[in-house]
């Protein structure tokens, strides 16, 4: 688990797509193998989900639909194994809201080389959200990611609070620089 955190953060800094995906790829193999030692371990559940996700912007379309289910289930063991875990929260809340935002035509054509795409809503999202917020409310990336959600549903001034709330905390993880940038330039392209 923490191997394959370390290969998440050397994913992050890394500067071309394939150096992303080899570095992405180990992180996934380490977390496969903590799985199989361990699949009740809450933490090698977290990890699988977390590197499969990361490596879901490079994959190809059948790859992208396979991970739906993948990060689902692990998140979810997560949250039965350790339900006070609000980086599970999170990561349900980013799936919720990656398959809102499947429109029709993708999702037939999804359905007709893949099968059937789950639904779901912005409103799940914000729930999970929530739910991760008030188990850790010290996690910017929390506030932020609600924030981004709530301007999607035109929530502009919540949007605004809470992308302002985690803009204003300290940066604590890997990922927190990159996580404010994004907020940073939603918050300049708000209304």
């Amino acid at each position: 688990m923490g191997i394959s955190r370390e290969y998440r953060h050397l994913m992050s800094d890394a500067q071309t797509s394939g150096e992303k995906v080899k570095l992405g790829q180990t992180a996934l193999s380490y977390a496969k193998r903590a799985v199989a030692i361990n699949p009740n371990d809450p933490e090698a559940q977290l990890a699988l989900a977390i590197s499969c996700g990361k490596l879901e912007p490079f994959g190809t379309n059948r790859e992208k639909f396979d991970s739906i289910s993948i990060v689902k289930n692990a998140a979810q063991k997560v949250i039965k194994l350790d339900p006070g875990n609000d980086l599970a929260w999170h990561i349900m809340g980013l799936w919720h809201e990656n398959l809102a935002e499947v429109n029709p035509v993708q999702r037939a054509m999804a359905q007709v080389a893949f099968g059937r795409l789950p639904n779901s809503t912005y409103e799940e999202a914000a729930q999970c959200f929530q739910k991760a917020i008030s188990l850790d409310p010290n996690r910017l990336m929390h506030y932020i990611e609600l924030g981004r959600l709530y301007a999607k549903m035109g929530r502009n001034d919540e949007a605004r609070r809470l992308i302002n709330t985690g803009l204003g905390m300290q940066n604590t993880e890997k990922d927190d620089p990159e996580t404010k940038r994004q907020g940073k330039e939603l918050l300049a392209k708000l209304p």
